[in-house]
């Protein structure tokens, strides 16, 4: 039995006016964010666009994005595993809980990544051996945010706001 898996993201959405968020502080954004990022401790954003709370706001010019409390709940209730959560503050809209994600779990390079650029292939391949069974986690050396075929499953089900997912 082959494992499915999916990458899940910001939905890019024009028309609905998405709450987009930037941190206080500069940070790498073309890393993902771990647990010795400063954003943990000066951990305050601000709108810089959009009307409406979703429950996955975009970071500006980045691939971050932060969880609402919905998400957030749903990932705490099913347990699942390759991931933590810091709360984030949101500058004049105290009573909006979201989170920041940090992804712990990562696996091996994109093999086939030349096929890809070259519009041969169609879906990411990574070597199997290198995944540690983690329900959500990365591919080195992207900003990929990937999960198993079941968490994707359970996140559409529950038809999360300004979440795209997508078969890796």
């Amino acid at each position: 039995m082959t494992q499915e898996f999916y990458k899940f993201d910001a939905k890019i959405s024009y028309g609905r006016s998405p709450v987009t968020i930037e941190a206080d502080i500069e940070f790498d954004t073309l890393a993902h964010i771990d647990k010795s990022s400063e954003l943990l401790k000066k951990n305050s954003f601000k709108v810089i666009k959009g009307k409406k709370w979703l429950d996955i706001l975009p970071f500006n010019n980045s691939t971050h994005f932060a969880i609402s409390d919905r998400l957030k709940k749903i990932i705490d209730d099913n347990i699942l595993t390759g991931l933590m959560t810091f709360p984030i503050s949101i500058v004049g809209h105290k009573e909006k809980n979201y989170y920041g994600l940090i992804i712990t779990s990562s696996a091996g390079a994109i093999q086939n990544l030349e096929k890809l650029n070259n519009y041969e292939e169609e879906n990411i391949k990574f070597d199997f051996e290198t995944w540690d069974g983690s329900d959500f986690f990365t591919l080195k050396d992207t900003l990929i945010f990937a999960c198993t075929k079941e968490v994707a499953e359970l996140l559409t089900k529950h038809k999360l706001t300004n979440l795209e997912v997508e078969k890796l």
